[in-house]
């Protein structure tokens, strides 16, 4: 029996992975993430990190400008168990930046700037 043609099989050779960029995303895009964890079985303490970074260019809705935007998250938590006591307590720490810079376009007037 012959196979078909799938445009979804994502092909992967040794540790590199070629996936498709979601929908509404261009191919001139960045987007990484990393998760880091760690338990102590023992002690009864874990702590988790995920970083995730993205960047690329965009079309403003508004003015119909290109632009370029960054986006940072941040996120740490921090879990202790008290066996002894019954009590745990948790800490989180979020952070997240975002950036949007526009670009002028030859058909606006170069004295006038909007700011966002």
């Amino acid at each position: 029996m012959a196979r078909k043609n799938n445009d979804n099989v994502i092909p992967c050779v040794g540790l590199v992975e070629f996936v498709k960029a979601p929908k509404g995303y261009n191919s001139g895009e960045i987007q990484t993430s990393t998760k880091t964890s760690y338990k102590d079985y023992g002690g009864g303490s874990s702590s988790r990190v995920i970083e995730t970074y993205k960047s690329g260019e965009f079309v403003d809705r508004c003015s119909g400008r290109e632009g370029y935007r960054e986006e940072a998250n941040y996120k740490s938590t921090y879990k202790v168990n008290d066996k002894t006591h019954g009590v745990t307590t948790e800490y989180e720490t979020s952070v997240k930046c975002k950036k949007t810079t526009t670009y002028h376009s030859k058909s606006n007037n170069y004295k006038k700037v909007n700011y966002y």
